[in-house]
């Protein structure tokens, strides 16, 4: 092979599944979301149940952008519901 030539090479493979319906999780109090078969346990899909909240923060990290935040998305578009556009 001549130096510099491109070689093809196969498509990427995700590293990871992004997909929300196979996420877990355990809190620091070791408590455990269940998997989605064992909440449709039964062939069921499950009501809510009143009062039980889920929170799920992340961030992108792409660089240093300023420091003036984090920043609340719901407060955000409380002010201003076409900030998104």
């Amino acid at each position: 092979m001549l130096p510099g030539a491109a070689m093809a090479q196969a498509p990427v493979k995700a590293l990871w599944d992004t997909r929300p319906d196979t996420w877990v999780a355990i809190d620091a109090l070791k408590r455990r979301v269940p998997s989605q078969g064992e909440a449709y346990a039964g062939g069921k899909i499950p009501s809510p149940r009143p009062k039980r909240y889920v929170g799920m923060f992340y961030f992108l990290w792409l660089g240093e952008h300023g420091r003036q935040g984090p920043f609340d998305i719901t407060k955000i578009l409380q002010r201003d519901p076409n900030a998104m556009q």
